[in-house]
Order: C-alpha cells, then structure tokens, then sequence
C-alpha cells in the first residue's frame, strides 16, 4: 500500500491546479505545470508560510 501511495505522489503531471484562500478570504488558483505532486506541494507550503495562505483542494490532469 505504501508504494501505491508513493507512486501517485511522485508521478508527473502536466499540470496541478491549487484552489486557495488569501488573508483577505478571496479565492485565488495557483497553477504548476510539468511536476509531481510531491513538487507542487512544497512550493505551495513555502508560499502559503510567506502569504498567509489556506490550501482548499487541487486537481490533477495528466499528459
């Protein structure tokens, strides 16, 4: 099971889409392209750390 889940973490997708919430409770969609979701997430929490931001829900889309 723990490799299922790494596999899905780790795999390469064309583009991620994160739906947030700034300090100020407007919706925003920040936008990675050709990375895992392992990649997209560290990014995220760096800026959401530095903006005050509050992850919602992302989505995937493959190649």
């Amino acid at each position: 099971m723990a490799h299922s889940f790494l596999k899905q973490y780790s795999k390469q997708f064309r583009m991620i889409k994160v739906h947030y919430m700034d300090f100020e409770d407007r919706f925003h969609v920040k936008t990675f392209k050709d990375c895992s979701l392992i990649e997209a997430s560290n990014v995220f929490k760096a800026y959401a750390r530095a903006f005050g931001w509050i992850f919602l829900s992302y989505e995937t889309f493959d190649y």
